[in-house]
């Protein structure tokens, strides 16, 4: 039984949570970098995989040419004196020393240095856990990420142009980038392609947005898919396959649109874009010569999105050599 004083929904917790959780992590960075918190804890603290933090990082820093950008990575106590390590000695090698060696290439060396080397019992179940971490996406939406990409490189999706300042009010009904997009196509006579319902952000999709007069700059994504075959734009087999996707997810009324919205400017946000892909829409949609437009933020939110997943990849690549390397080192008895 949970007993609470507040009703989960009415915002508070998340009002609370929210600079709760960043406090935390400001505290966890100081400690870190104080060396009052091993990193190892800390990257849990920061729900960050140990390999970003000990193998992506010193990549990425490495590859900066402004030193300013680069990131601290506290892994040696400056205070200590140097150790004169013997070869006949039994060294033991913790996850992060590990990681370090390996980002240095010097793993294999430092096993064949010493007569015994020691690991934790459960090193390997660890990195076997790092490497599912590190793959963090699923490879259908970086497919899909990588062919919004494409549209846009090709100039089929483009940027829409520098986007007029919405009402606040409809910035709280429906958040700053959509608000934007449909303030955009109020002043360029366009319509904004996106699904119904239409939630509040903090509402926990509890209350729909109130739109006010901004409701008949709306086309739903059903509404859309009836105009691209009205104009022959789709056969009528690509719009069977897709009705049968959006008369389940779109909620929208299935209002008959005049086909003349088709010449004006188009506005997608990226739940437009998911649902077209979804349906088998999208490329059709943007092969047809029409003035489709996307938020400026969609290019830089879907290239984080492939970048991290190839970083991920090699991640996951390195922490696999790791594996490797100690499974070759306890097969040959010079790993216990």
């Amino acid at each position: 039984i949970v007993v609470m004083d507040t009703d989960p929904f009415d915002g508070t917790i998340i009002e609370k949570m929210v600079p709760a959780h960043r406090e935390r992590e400001r505290r966890a960075n100081e400690s870190l970098l104080r060396g009052e918190m091993p990193l190892c804890i800390a990257a849990d603290v920061l729900n960050m995989p140990l390999a970003r933090v000990l193998l992506d990082i010193p990549r990425r820093n490495a590859d900066q040419i402004d030193g300013r950008r680069r990131v601290v990575i506290p892994i040696v106590f400056g205070g200590r004196q140097p150790i004169e390590l013997r070869t006949e000695w039994t060294i033991g090698f913790d996850i992060t020393s590990l990681m370090v060696l390996e980002h240095l290439g010097l793993l294999g060396m430092a096993l064949d240095a010493f007569q015994s080397v020691v690991l934790a019992p459960d090193t390997m179940l660890l990195l076997l856990n790092e490497q599912r971490r590190v793959r963090f996406h699923q490879p259908s939406r970086v497919r899909k990420a990588e062919e919004t990409l494409a549209l846009i490189d090709e100039g089929r999706l483009r940027d829409a142009p520098p986007l007029p300042e919405p009402p606040p009010w409809l910035c709280d009904e429906v958040g700053r980038d959509l608000a934007q997009l449909l303030e955009a196509a109020r002043v360029s006579g366009g319509r904004v392609v996106h699904p119904y319902p239409i939630h509040k952000p903090s509402s926990f999709m509890e209350r729909e947005a109130d739109l006010r007069n901004y409701a008949d700059l709306i086309v739903p994504t059903k509404g859309f898919a009836r105009l691209l075959l009205a104009m022959h734009h789709i056969d009528t087999a690509v719009f069977e396959r897709a009705w049968n996707y959006l008369i389940v997810h779109d909620r929208g009324r299935d209002t008959v649109f005049d086909g003349a919205i088709l010449s004006h400017p188009l506005y997608l946000d990226d739940l437009g874009i998911t649902y077209l892909q979804e349906a088998g829409l999208l490329r059709g949609a943007c092969s047809c010569g029409l003035d489709l437009h996307v938020h400026p933020s969609m290019r830089k939110d879907l290239g984080g999105l492939v970048e991290a997943t190839g970083g991920g990849e090699r991640l996951a690549g390195a922490i696999n050599s790791i594996r490797e390397t100690l499974c070759d080192a306890l097969e040959n008895g010079k790993v216990g």
